[in-house]
Parts: C-alpha cells; sequence; structure tokens
C-alpha cells in the first residue's frame, strides 16, 4: 500500500503545479489573461475540495478498490483528453473532474493509511504528503523539458497517463474493507466543528496562498524581467521551502502551539512582503515563503 500511496502523492504532486508550469504558454495560445489563468487553478482546486469532502463517507460505505481505480481513472480520462484547439470553458470542465479525481484518491488514501496503521500513522502520512511536495518540486523542470520536446499539452497528457497506470494498478492491489459502524455507537461532538474553525480558517488562507503563489509564479518573473523559465524555477522553489519547512517542524521534537502558527504565518507574508517591495529574484523569495509557510 505504501509504494503505491507513495507514487499516487507524486502524481498528485505534478497536478497541483500543472497550470502554474504552463501557464506562460497556456496564456500565449489559449490568449488568457491573469484573471482566465487565476480562475482554472480555482477551479481544479474546487474540484479537489469537492473530491475530498465527498470521498469520505464513501470510503466507510462502499468497497475501497473501484473506488481508488475510479478516481485514478477520472483524473487520468481528464487529464489525456486535453486538446491543443479547446476552448477556455472546456479547459475549466477538465480541470474541475482532473480536481475531482485527484481529491477523492486523496482522501482514500489518508483514510486508508490511518485505518492500516491507527496510532502509528504519523510516519507514513508524512511519507506520503512528501511525495506529493516532491511531485510539485520535479513537475516544472519536467514540464519544460516536455514543452521544449514537442508541445506544452503533453506534460497534461503524460500526467494523465501516469495516473492510467495507477489506476490499472489499484485494480490488482488488495484494499482494506470497509468498517462496519453503528451510527447510534459513535459518540456525538457538538463542539467539534467550532474547535476545527479557526484551523479551517488557517487551511482555506493557506491552500489560497499555495495556489495563488504556484500560478502566478511565472508571470511575476516575467514583471520582474526575468524568463518564464525562472518562474518555473521559483515554483519548484516554493515547493522545496515547503518540504523543508515541514520536515523542520517534524525535526524539532517538542509540541508546537499557536504562537507558531501565528509567527510561521507573518514570517511568509513578511518574505512576501519584502521580496516584492525590493524586487528580489522570484526564486530566492519564493523558497524563503515556502520554508516559512511549510
Amino acid at each position: 500500500m505504501l509504494p503505491f500511496g507513495f507514487a499516487s502523492f507524486l502524481a498528485f504532486g505534478l497536478v497541483l503545479v500543472l497550470v502554474g508550469a504552463n501557464q506562460a504558454h497556456m496564456a500565449r495560445d489559449l490568449d488568457l489573461s491573469l484573471a482566465q489563468s487565476g480562475l482554472l487553478t480555482s477551479v481544479l482546486s474546487l474540484g479537489l475540495g469537492v473530491g475530498v469532502v465527498g470521498a469520505g463517507p464513501l470510503f466507510d460505505r462502499l468497497p475501497r478498490k473501484p473506488l481508488f481505480a475510479g478516481s485514478m481513472l477520472l483524473a487520468a480520462a481528464a487529464l489525456c483528453s486535453v486538446q491543443r484547439e479547446m476552448g477556455f470553458e472546456r479547459w475549466l470542465a477538465h480541470l474541475a473532474l482532473t480536481g475531482l479525481g485527484i481529491g477523492a484518491y486523496d482522501t482514500l488514501l489518508n483514510a486508508a493509511v490511518v485505518q492500516r496503521f491507527e496510532e502509528r500513522s504519523a510516519r507514513p502520512m508524512s511519507l506520503l504528503h512528501a511525495a506529493a511536495t516532491l511531485g510539485a518540486v520535479a513537475g516544472p523542470p519536467l514540464f519544460a523539458l516536455l514543452a521544449r520536446g514537442g508541445h506544452w499539452i503533453h506534460s497534461f497528457q503524460v500526467v494523465g497517463l501516469a495516473h492510467l497506470a495507477l489506476g490499472l494498478v489499484a485494480l490488482g492491489l488488495v484494499f482494506p474493507a470497509p468498517d462496519r459502524h453503528d451510527p447510534e455507537s459513535v459518540p456525538r461532538r457538538g463542539g467539534l466543528v467550532a474547535a476545527l474553525l479557526p484551523f479551517a480558517l488557517v487551511a482555506f488562507a493557506y491552500v489560497g496562498v499555495e495556489a495563488a503563489l504556484t500560478v502566478f509564479a511565472v508571470p511575476y518573473a516575467e514583471h520582474l524581467g526575468a524568463s518564464a523559465v525562472r518562474g518555473q524555477l521559483g515554483i519548484s522553489a516554493f515547493w522545496l521551502g515547503l518540504l523543508v519547512g515541514r520536515v523542520g517542524v517534524l525535526g524539532l521534537g517538542r509540541p508546537l502551539d499557536a504562537r507558531m502558527l501565528a509567527l510561521s504565518g507573518v514570517a511568509g507574508a513578511g518574505v512576501l512582503a519584502a521580496g516584492t517591495v525590493l524586487g528580489a529574484p522570484v526564486e530566492g523569495t519564493l523558497l524563503l515563503a515556502g520554508v516559512a509557510l511549510g
């Protein structure tokens, strides 16, 4: 399960940077404004969110193998079927379906790991999510290579083929059976939503910043007079910083409190503000911002 999960989260990370790494090509060939580029990423994130939320109840009620394979194959179909002459509305539909697929298998894998490892799930979960970050780091240079060797749309299709292969592999795996819980036996926690709300707001802001920095890194680099390649490297630097920050927090070996959370957020905002005011290189700004936010 863990090797399959690691490969799946690598593919997940590649999807997260697909639009951002290809933004310059897409804006030129599809005549996209910055607002439209942002909307493409927003639709991908929206689909991802629906998949994440919707897969949870299904995980407890339906056989896991068709859920895993189906979510992988949905993402594969949406990515492999993109075409050069597609209009903006079709791009929105394809990215929404892609997000739905990757969001579903994200939740399914997280839940399967927790069910299998229970109280020992922290380390395997960290491994899986590190794979997603590694995929996002490797994505921009890989997509640049594919664009130089052919056309930028090939990056979408290659990532789709990776999901197709993973979906076929999933058909041959054994997944844990759903737990059968009596709903009346589950304790009701009336204050749970209220307790989680502040964390939900922080997560909302974090994901928004993460998505925005990824999709606008290339046009920001071009605004500074640098090349689109520098912007792509900035995306990789940002996700590398996220990985360094996450691993660094795990290595502290002590409990974290709200002060650390607030300090990290303020530091990330400060780095971004200083970098834009000073016109610092996009790679350095995004790397340091990634460390703080990670």
